[in-house]
This record gives structure tokens, sequence and C-alpha cells, in this order.
């Protein structure tokens, strides 16, 4: 079954620690939560407390409530309860892994196409974790519907970077005469080519 705790280990494990990048557009930063998407999480007051202390920012990771504060956060805010029934602790990791890099809906659109995919669940893909998603995640064979799932995260990273390239040549005026629904064809055309290749590569 599903936990959290292993699952956000896998998590954190990319999120890294304490960081205050001024090109980081999250800004302040501390276990992949960043300050100005979530600036009331109650962790901050403890950072900054800290800030005047010696060894700051490595005496943070010995801060027990600050570790609880944490496991908190992610709990509310991007474990759903039904991920405790997911049957394959590896693909209960790998939903919440990515719902915590781009957002839970996203996630859930992935491994409802995923599944579509796989085993013809006939999933609405409406990005909403339910009993019937779970019923279908369940009934895959896991590392079958992980390749399938990882296959999907790469072609949706590939289509961010193509979004932000061909915005910075429009802003740029290369492409300003470009409809921006031409854009979007384009990106999804590619898209769609670059999950066949990621499902062979994956083979």
């Amino acid at each position: 079954m599903g936990e959290l705790e292993t699952a956000l280990d896998y998590a954190l494990g990319h999120e890294g620690w304490y960081s205050n990048n001024p090109k980081d557009p999250g800004g302040e930063t501390w276990r992949g939560i960043a300050r100005r998407h979530w600036p009331n999480w109650a962790g901050w007051a403890r950072i900054d407390v800290a800030k005047s202390q010696p060894n700051f920012p490595a005496s943070l990771r010995q801060d027990s409530v600050l570790n609880t504060l944490v496991l908190a956060f992610y709990r509310e805010n991007f474990w759903n309860t039904l991920y405790n029934d997911i049957s394959n602790q590896a693909v209960a990791t790998r939903l919440f892994d990515f719902g915590v890099n781009v957002s839970p809906n996203i996630a859930t659109r992935a491994i409802q196409e995923s599944a579509n995919t796989i085993a013809s669940s006939g999933l609405r893909v409406d990005g909403k974790f339910g009993t019937g998603t779970l019923r279908a995640v369940n009934a895959i064979e896991p590392e079958s519907l992980i390749k399938e799932f990882r296959a999907r995260k790469t072609v949706y990273y590939a289509a961010v970077g193509i979004r932000r390239l061909l915005k910075s040549l429009k802003d740029g005026g290369w492409l300003r005469a470009v409809p921006k629904a031409a854009i979007e064809r384009a990106v999804d055309y590619a898209t769609t080519f670059m999950l066949g290749w990621m499902r062979r590569a994956m083979s």
C-alpha cells in the first residue's frame, strides 16, 4: 500500500534542502516549499529564527519540528488519501513525485491516460484521483504502468521546454506573426510523436 513517508523521501531527493537563489522564481525554498508560492507555511517562522543562529542553514536539518511541518505540508497539499490504497508503492511514489513537481491534477491526468493506453480502462481524463482511477491503477501490472507513466512525464517536460523556447522566440519577434493556436498545434504534433519514441526507447 502507498505510504507518504516513503514517497516523500523519494521526492525530496529531487527537491534538495535550503536554497535562496535570486534566479529561482519560487525564491527562498526549503525542501521544495517555495516561499513566494507558500508564504503562510508555518515552517518559515522557524527558518527565520534559525538565520540568526550558528551553522545556518545546515542546522535546519536537525530541526525535528521543522521536519514534521514539512511532512504535514505535503500530506495536506499533495497526498490524496486514496494514494494510501494504491497497491504498489512505486506507483504511488512516482504519482506523488510528479504531482509535487508539476501539480497533482497534471500527474493524475498522466496516470489516467497511462491506464487508458495500457488497459483501455475507459477512465475520464479529468485530473481527479477518485475510486475509479484507483481501481484502474491497481488492476494494471505496476512495471507496465510505470513505464507508460514515465514516458508521459518525459513528454510533458519536453513540451514545457518547447513552449518556453517558442515563447522566447515569439517575444523576441521571430514568431510574432504566428498565431498562438498554430504554436499549440505544433507542440501537440511534436509531443504526439515524442510519446511514441519514448515508449520505444523504454521498451
